[in-house]
């Protein structure tokens, strides 16, 4: 019995909001979706290829 989908086969888009406006920055946001994308692409977790993961941070937000 398989109990992970086949990474060849699969996407993951993660997405991390680390700066607004109106509070303070969250810089272990950044640091957290990074990391969470490496274990997704660990092939001794799931394997899922570099190019099936995609990090997001900070969408939508004016470049500084």
């Amino acid at each position: 019995m398989r109990l992970l989908p086949d990474p060849a086969r699969s996407r993951a888009v993660l997405i991390g909001m680390d700066t607004y406006v109106h509070l303070e920055a969250l810089p272990a946001v950044r640091n957290n979706v990074a990391r969470l994308a490496e274990l997704l692409m660990d092939r001794g977790l799931w394997g899922l290829p570099p190019e099936h993961c995609v990090v997001l941070n900070n969408p939508g937000m004016p470049p500084k």
